[in-house]
């Protein structure tokens, strides 16, 4: 009897260990959030520690993971001077041990609240003068746990200072607005074999967005514009920007050889830009090779430093205004930098491509000038980077050699040299110190030309100074009604170049000679009437020491008569 009682006392113990167990086990399988903390700002939950401390222990926690998602949502306001982000981000990556995660928050970023998921966590909390670290000791759940963190940015843009490469290009006023990543993302200590974002913003409808997105963190200054629709996704924590602008908007879709390109101007100029536009990237897809991408963005954002700035994007520009030989060169970049990365030297060739395209010879007795008046020269070869402290040798002289290489191969052979360049630079590295990428410069040239240029490139890259081209004599004849004149024409400064000579005669008629210069030649013209005017250079093939560019020299003078004149 005794036995039977025990019997039915333990079945209802058994049932209820059993539900206790089932329970656990659906609490397990959908396990709610943890609300670790709200009012961050408060004083009182943060051990004040010295910055080299803080960094130490941020640093240190690295937590590695095969993958990580990031989901911005964004409610961004923009009023009178000052900016205000109200956001989530929400991280969720795979976790299947104890580990900690490390959040590192700016002075600038109120953090309201975090919610851990799918996790039991315990925390500690520091701070410094700059900034505030929370450390979540984290213990999953499940196989992956996600962290959310509610915070709010508010400052004034305008007094904001540069802080990275693309500030520079760009500008805060009444008509733009530009947001960095580091506003509204949240420093942690994870590191992935692989990250995507996904961001969602809310912002005020009397604005355009566009996104800048750089693509790859080695090359810092290359970013490829995208009209925002609604959502923006990317499979890397590279740096991206918000630009908002007070833009009208135009677009139009134009033939470049097979292809079709969607040209779209955000701008307040007016339609006409898209012209333009339309005319810079057809002449250079016809001498170069076809504009390589499907979509050009031309981004007006004035800047108070310059009327004239500007920066090349991965499919398009952004600039002051459009003002052609800034517009031509910054464009030029979407060939010679972007689709292929020769720097420094494509500034020079970018330089080119727009005297090419404006084909102004007073633009190059200009750049003459200033390559000749310039005192301290360095040696194309010998520049590493575009610091601004060479730069009439990196753009202009530069620009100029790439003209003369021009006059030297002819125009057939050069150009289809320029289209072996890009397609090689494209493919291969050709970015790792100027002497390097000269050499694969001369390579490509001489192969496409069958001859060395040896001697081309070394006296204009590898050296300082320029050529100097004179008429020592000219003695001239008549025999059988006809001119003869022979002309003595010596070069000074140590250069060998092909050389073009042009005569004009009394009565207006040209007459136009090639003869190659080393250190002397001797040229004969054979006229109608009496000779006027000889030219040396005349359509300015190079710099000439004594050219009509420089500060000192003879430019123009006579001989026996004879008007000599040098470009």
């Amino acid at each position: 009897m005794v036995i039977v009682m025990k019997k039915t006392m333990l079945l209802p113990m058994i049932l209820i260990i059993t539900l206790f167990f089932c329970t656990l086990i659906v609490n397990n399988a959908n396990p709610k959030s943890v609300l670790i903390m709200e009012n961050i700002t408060q004083e009182i939950i943060f051990q004040k520690i010295e910055k080299e401390k803080l960094d130490e222990l941020y640093q240190e926690n690295k937590l590695s993971t095969l993958n990580a998602s990031y989901h911005y949502i964004l409610n961004i306001s923009i009023e009178d001077e000052r900016v205000s982000i109200v956001g989530i981000e929400r991280v969720t990556f795979p976790l299947t041990y104890p580990a900690l995660y490390s959040i590192l928050l700016e002075d600038f970023k109120q953090v309201n609240r975090i919610i851990v998921y799918n996790a039991s966590v315990t925390y500690r909390a520091f701070k410094d003068k700059e900034g505030r670290l929370i450390l979540l000791n984290i213990t999953p759940k499940t196989e992956n746990v996600t962290v959310e963190v509610h915070f709010k940015v508010s400052y004034n843009p305008f007094r904001e200072k540069p802080k990275s490469y693309l500030d520079y290009h760009l500008n805060q006023d009444s008509l733009h607005i530009y947001i960095p990543k580091r506003y509204f993302t949240i420093l942690n200590n994870l590191k992935g074999n692989g990250e995507r974002i996904k961001v969602d913003i809310n912002y005020p409808k009397n604005y355009i967005l566009v996104i800048l997105d750089q693509p790859s963190k080695t090359e810092f200054w290359r970013f490829r514009p995208l009209l925002y629709n609604g959502s923006f996704e990317k499979e890397n924590l590279n740096d991206f920007y918000l630009i908002f602008g007070k833009w009208n908007f135009y677009k139009r879709s134009i033939k470049v050889g097979n292809r079709t390109v969607r040209v779209i101007a955000l701008t307040n100029e007016g339609e006409w830009v898209l012209e333009s536009i339309k005319s810079i990237l057809r002449f250079y897809s016809e001498v170069f090779m076809p504009y390589p991408k499907a979509q050009y963005f031309y981004i007006q954002i004035k800047h108070p430093m310059s009327k004239y700035r500007g920066h090349g994007l991965d499919g398009g520009i952004i600039a002051t205004q459009l003002y052609t030989p800034l517009i031509a060169h910054e464009t030029a970049h979407n060939w010679f930098g972007l689709y292929a990365n020769i720097y420094p030297i494509h500034e020079g060739i970018a330089t080119y491509a727009d005297l090419l395209y404006e084909n102004n010879l007073t633009k190059y007795d200009e750049i003459e000038r200033m390559c000749l008046s310039l005192t301290d020269t360095i040696p194309i070869a010998e520049i590493k980077d575009n610091t601004g402290e060479n730069m009439v040798t990196l753009y202009y002289k530069n620009a100029f050699v790439f003209r003369s290489l021009q006059f030297v191969l002819g125009d057939e052979v050069f150009f289809k040299g320029m289209r072996n360049l890009l397609e090689y630079c494209h493919l291969n590295n050709c970015v790792q110190d100027t002497v390097t990428s000269l050499k694969q410069i001369q390579r490509i040239f001489e192969e496409v030309s069958n001859q060395s240029l040896e001697w081309f490139f070394s006296e204009w890259f590898y050296k300082t100074g320029y050529p100097h081209f004179e008429v020592s004599n000219a003695i001239l004849e008549k025999k059988d009604g006809i001119y003869l004149l022979t002309l003595q024409i010596v070069e000074t400064n140590g250069f060998k170049m092909p050389l073009e000579v042009k005569v004009v005669d009394s009565q207006g008629k040209s007459y136009l000679k090639r003869i190659f210069v080393n250190k002397s030649a001797i040229l004969t013209f054979e006229l109608e009437n009496k000779p006027e005017t000889v030219i040396i250079d005349p359509n300015e093939w190079m710099i000439n020491g004594g050219g009509s560019g420089a500060w000192r020299g003879r430019s123009s003078y006579e001989i026996n008569d004879i008007r000599i004149e040098t470009n």
